[in-house]
């Protein structure tokens, strides 16, 4: 049993070990969610996980990103912020728990867990994501699975998160407050804060390492420059504000029609004008 309880030990520090060296350089936000959560959700045999983040604004727990054994569409959907999800107060249920006592909060008794979707949860844990001893988001993982020789993973209904299960997620949960702390900084640098699009600075550096890319191997490349045509004649009679009110909508209507899937990106490049690359 000792040996056991190592091996498992051993085991977890080298999955945090083989993250933190996976995602040590990843400065993209969404990408960096999407990993960590496969990683807790292979390394723990969980059925589902997802990512909630803290909205300052309305300190309410917002679901950004989910994986698991869910509809790729869905999952999709939800990731790539087309889909609308839940949110939650600090406080309520599993994860608004974890986030108001700041510690893992594990049920593994389904009588215990409030069954909100169509699917039952047997057993569910959550984790805070804490930077500086700020609360960043929360971390939840439902059910357990076992993998059949075939690669399937089926529902285990007896499987039940341990000690060690939350120990191995609050390491993973601490890298990713790091990470994801850095990713902001990285994305505040990168992005217009009028616009919320990427900003001219990125622009510059993605079209040259795109532009060399399809270059090198053939592949098209597509690059859109939009202007608002008559907007110093707006400005100068409607004013700054109503300005800034229509740049706004126009980066909103640009950023709901580019296509994150095949890896489109919309910039602001300059005070009216906008760019999007689509490889």
């Amino acid at each position: 049993l000792k040996y056991e309880k190592n091996a498992r030990i051993l085991s977890n520090l080298r999955t945090l070990y083989d993250v933190n060296q996976q995602l040590a350089n990843v400065n993209d936000f969404k990408q960096l969610t999407i990993e960590t959560l496969a990683t807790a959700v292979e390394a723990l045999n969980a059925q589902k996980a997802n990512l909630m983040l803290l909205n300052h604004e309305t300190q309410k727990l917002e679901i950004k990103v989910v994986w698991g054994n869910i509809p790729t569409a869905v999952r999709d959907s939800i990731n790539d912020g087309r889909t609308d999800t839940r949110s939650f107060d600090i406080g309520e249920g599993v994860a608004g728990m974890a986030a108001k006592m700041r510690k893992p909060i594990r049920i593994n008794d389904r009588t215990q867990i409030e069954q909100v979707g169509r699917n039952t949860v047997y057993c569910i844990m959550s984790v805070p994501l804490l930077y500086g001893g700020n609360l960043m988001g929360v971390i939840t993982l439902t059910n357990k699975v076992t993998n059949s020789e075939s690669g399937k993973s089926d529902l285990d209904l007896l499987g039940r998160f341990g000690e060690e299960d939350a120990q191995l997620l609050l390491g993973l949960a601490d890298q990713a407050a790091v990470n994801l702390h850095k990713a902001r900084l990285y994305n505040a640098s990168i992005t217009d804060r009028m616009t919320g699009l990427h900003n001219t600075r990125h622009f510059e550096a993605i079209f040259e390492a795109q532009l060399e890319q399809a270059v090198a191997s053939g592949e098209i490349l597509t690059l859109a420059v939009v202007d608002i045509d008559y907007f110093k004649r707006l400005n100068d009679t409607y004013g700054h504000k109503a300005g800034d009110m229509v740049l706004t909508h126009v980066a909103g209507v640009i950023r709901d029609y580019v296509r994150p899937e095949s890896g489109d990106q919309a910039f602001r490049y300059g005070g009216e004008e906008f760019c999007v690359l689509m490889p």
